[in-house]
């Protein structure tokens, strides 16, 4: 399996979001932070899955994603 490279605008964060995402097929910042994986409140997971939303890496469900 060939490694993803990370775009340079990226955190860390991102890639614990996307990792877990791939791995549970879906989630909500609440449910990440819950995570030992995660250090990050479930604030600062919903501010990166924003990020990844306004460039598709994600999509939301139900009201989780909304503020």
């Amino acid at each position: 399996m060939s490694e993803r490279k990370s775009a340079y605008w990226m955190k860390q964060l991102d890639e614990r979001i996307l990792e877990y995402i791939d791995r549970d097929g879906m989630a909500t910042p609440h449910m990440m932070a819950r995570d030992r994986a995660f250090t990050a409140s479930p604030g600062h997971i919903w501010e990166r899955c924003q990020m990844l939303y306004c460039i598709r890496f994600v999509e939301p469900i139900y009201n989780d994603c909304t503020t």
